[in-house]
């Protein structure tokens, strides 16, 4: 029991390191995530898509969003329900060669905890990009 501590211990003192070293990337992170909720909020779906990395939007089309963003609606998805559920740090390299640092936010729906969106950035030379939008 007592080794299950202290490996519980040493992985939140490794994520609060990483959190402080990354602090700046987070913060930026968290303020773009707000901002694009609020787009989501007010139906600036245009605004929205802009926001996303070139890599999503060669994959999928404005239209093919616009069509996702309908599903959401289907799926029982409300703007007014959203609730900050926590964020993860999915991976931070020390290496600043490596585009691998990601932050995923996820918010819950108020009236349906089992359904989430998670909102997805990457470290691109510096600044957090929008990677990926999903719905679970």
């Amino acid at each position: 029991m007592e080794k299950i501590r202290e490996v519980t211990v040493e992985q939140i003192e490794e994520i609060k390191k990483q959190q402080k070293k990354n602090k700046t990337l987070i913060l930026e992170s968290t303020k773009k995530v707000e901002e694009l909720i609020e787009m989501l909020n007010n139906e600036n779906y245009s605004e929205f898509y802009k926001n996303l990395h070139s890599n999503v939007t060669k994959e999928f089309t404005y239209e093919q969003f616009l069509s996702f963003l309908g599903q959401i609606k289907e799926l029982g998805f409300e703007n007014k329900q959203r609730e900050y559920l926590n964020k993860a740090l999915v991976k931070f390299n020390d290496s600043s060669n490596e585009l691998t640092d990601i932050i995923e936010y996820r918010y819950w729906q108020k009236n349906n905890r089992e359904k989430y969106e998670s909102f997805n950035f990457q470290n691109f030379e510096g600044k957090m990009k929008l990677v990926g939008y999903r719905v679970y």
